[in-house]
């Protein structure tokens, strides 16, 4: 299931550095509250602004990998497993 988060323009600074945090445990089946810490990693391959706005601002796009407290990918992350998969493959 894709999940997002939406950040507002002030936190772009953080959030391209790698140093977002969310609580993975108030995303329903992400995680649970032990292990609720987790850090977006952005991936800027998949920047992409959008052609429409929303209240006269515009829209971007940014995928990131998911990472937990300790800075080791997540387990539950589709992108990181299918990264995973792709490397032992090659």
């Amino acid at each position: 299931t894709i999940k997002n988060v939406e950040i507002p323009a002030s936190q772009l600074d953080k959030a391209l550095d790698g140093e977002m945090m969310f609580d993975g445990s108030s995303i329903e089946g992400f995680v649970r509250l032990e292990e609720s810490d987790m850090y977006l990693k952005p991936d800027f391959n998949t920047w992409a602004i959008f052609p429409w706005e929303h209240n006269g601002r515009r829209i971007a796009r940014l995928i990131c990998d998911v990472y937990d407290i300790d800075g080791n990918p997540f387990e539950g992350d589709p992108r990181s497993n299918l990264k995973r998969v792709v490397k032992e493959m090659e």
